[in-house]
């Protein structure tokens, strides 16, 4: 989550970046993350164990009965797996630490990256550009491809420079709110667009519970209708 509030920027905006990677857990090169684990000291028997781990797995597609050929995997972390995550951490972690090298407040959840600054000058926004152009760089030398088509900016606050912002030779579009973490963030940390998702999702539920309950008991109605009807002649004849 965003560790910023409304009373943290009286002046100025924060611009946070949503950076979305392209099937992030799919396409970690596993060269390059055995690379990244002998930079951190994981080496000798450790290392040829998770070698061993993620090389030379296998996948298979199945269509109803029919089974695809098989296919050997050269990338990925293995989803599912306690271990993956934590892979995933180590090969990305390198980014979050040169991002903080240059000032640039950098927040990881998973495969989820946002980066943010606040905006008070051209020199501000020139820096937060080089954020995104190291994110750039970053991901096409450790094969981590940005979806840039999911990733957006929120402007929190009021802007007193206006400036356009590309990721990867694509200008980035500035959102009215986004979803982190499962929680709607607007422009001015209002909580009013959340609430109202959650309470809308709420009503509807409610409503699909009542419907399903409705029939239910008309069902029942229904059915002991039927049975009476079907005692009547019995009774009648009895009588």
């Amino acid at each position: 989550m965003l560790s910023i509030s409304a009373d943290s920027i009286p002046y100025g905006v924060v611009i946070v970046a949503y950076i979305d990677f392209s099937r992030a857990f799919d396409s970690v090169s596993h060269d390059k993350l055995f690379l990244r684990l002998y930079e951190y000291g994981i080496r000798g028997q450790l290392l040829g164990w998770l070698k061993n781990f993620f090389s030379h797995r296998t996948h298979q597609t199945r269509v109803g009965v029919a089974l695809s050929s098989v296919a050997c995997l050269l990338s990925g972390v293995v989803q599912g797996s306690g271990i993956g995550p934590v892979m995933f951490i180590v090969f990305i972690d390198q980014l979050a630490k040169l991002l903080e090298k240059h000032h640039i407040t950098a927040k990881l959840f998973a495969d989820d990256l946002k980066v943010y600054l606040k905006i008070e000058n051209v020199d501000d926004a020139a820096r937060l550009q080089f954020a995104l152009d190291l994110i750039t760089e970053w991901s096409n030398t450790w094969q981590l491809s940005v979806s840039v088509a999911k990733c957006s900016l929120l402007n929190v606050g009021y802007a007193s420079v206006t400036v356009d912002y590309y990721l990867a030779g694509s200008m980035l579009p500035t959102a009215e709110y986004c979803r982190d973490l499962g929680v709607t963030m607007t422009c001015n940390l209002s909580m009013s667009q959340h609430i109202a998702e959650i309470t809308a999702k709420a009503h509807q539920r409610a409503n699909i519970i009542v419907y399903y309950v409705h029939l239910h008991l008309v069902m029942k109605i229904c059915y002991f209708a039927h049975l009476l009807c079907m005692c009547v002649p019995l009774l009648n004849a009895i009588v």
